[in-house]
């Protein structure tokens, strides 16, 4: 697929032509390191610590927690549709970052809210490791090697926004989870001005070709193999 993008207002238009790109996110290997990792995270938690009661009472954001473990979404946040602001309380991620700490490699909180006025994220580092290396025209070249500062400091490169970049756009796709070539069709639909009936997200990414269907399909084997959400049933009793 042919689509016009700019890296950013220094950089000119450049015409790039990508191939499919249906290559997960994620991996077997990946998902069952997450699903250990979220095991131990939430075993460290106290039974009254105020994170695990919002995950056991909201389901959608426990799914979700679920799946950045698992790598199928390699950062989650606000702007894809997804109800983080509980946690911009800083007493609710107390307990989740001291938690977290020992698997720093793995996984990474960010917290742009007060530059940017929405929620924190939480990201897979080794799924978005992936993502980049599976996707190199689409970020900075040598980017692996300070992922997670480029992250934090540059959130308007890759955080999509009403007004934000096209290549915003496009990494955010890629980097929420999402087949390339779809990304790249929504993307180029919604700078033409395009509007989606119902969720844009979902309207916009699914349902384009059988390979996006395939694709999701591999991540959802992943992802149910990987046995997480009965880890977290059990964890959250």
């Amino acid at each position: 697929m042919t689509i016009d993008i700019r890296v950013d207002s220094s950089e000119i238009y450049t015409e790039v032509v990508l191939g499919p790109g249906h290559l997960p996110p994620t991996n077997h290997q990946i998902a069952q390191a997450g699903t250990n990792i979220f095991s131990e995270v939430l075993g460290a938690l106290p039974k009254d610590d105020s994170l695990r009661q919002v995950l056991r009472k909201d389901a959608y954001l426990r799914q979700n927690f679920c799946r950045c473990f698992a790598g199928t979404a390699p950062i989650i946040d606000d702007q894809i549709g997804i109800t983080l602001k509980p946690l911009a309380q800083e007493s609710l991620l107390t307990g989740f970052k001291l938690a977290l700490r020992p698997f720093q490699k793995q996984f990474a909180l960010l917290d742009y809210q007060s530059r940017y006025g929405f929620g924190p994220g939480l990201v897979n580092l080794e799924a978005t490791q992936l993502v980049v290396e599976n996707n190199q025209i689409c970020f900075p070249k040598g980017i692996e090697k300070y992922l997670v500062y480029w992250l934090r400091a540059y959130p308007e490169k890759w955080v999509h926004q009403r007004q934000g970049s096209v290549m915003a756009c496009i990494r955010h796709g890629l980097l929420s989870g999402y087949p390339r070539d779809a990304v790249l069709k929504y993307t180029g639909l919604k700078s033409k001005g395009a509007k989606f009936i119902g969720n844009s997200a979902n309207q916009g990414f699914f349902g384009y070709k059988l390979e996006d269907q395939l694709y999701l399909a591999q991540l959802e084997e992943i992802y149910q193999e990987s046995g997480i959400e009965e880890v977290a049933r059990k964890l959250l009793k």
